[in-house]
């Protein structure tokens, strides 16, 4: 009984062991990515996705300033003509992104 309670109390040793080494050696990785990517990578992602994320980033940003461009012109009355010209410039921009991240991702596809 004492034997077999020994044995076990060094099994529990070693599988803790091993699972420290695994949690050190992911730690270890992690901190080696994180310097990998630099500042700028952490927003962006690796080299694989960062074109995707930037275009992504650009998306929102112009979905947003001409929200915001639009609003302010519904506001001050300026009439229909101005965010008819307004979208007649973000239209084609956001099209453009967009049909990008899906030919990125159409073309990500088909090489694997």
């Amino acid at each position: 009984m004492e034997e077999n309670l020994k044995s076990t109390n060094e099994n529990m040793k070693k599988e803790l062991e091993d699972i420290k080494k695994r949690l050190e050696s992911k730690d270890r990785e992690l901190y080696y990515n994180k310097l990998e990517l630099g500042r700028i990578g952490r927003w962006f992602g690796g080299k694989d996705i960062a074109a995707l994320n930037i275009s992504g980033f650009v998306l929102i940003l112009l979905i947003l300033i001409g929200v915001t461009f639009t609003l302010l012109i519904c506001f001050s009355k300026c009439g229909c003509t101005t965010i008819r010209e307004l979208w007649g410039i973000f239209t084609p921009l956001i099209a453009t992104i967009i049909g990008y991240m899906l030919g990125n991702k159409g073309a990500n596809n088909m090489t694997k």
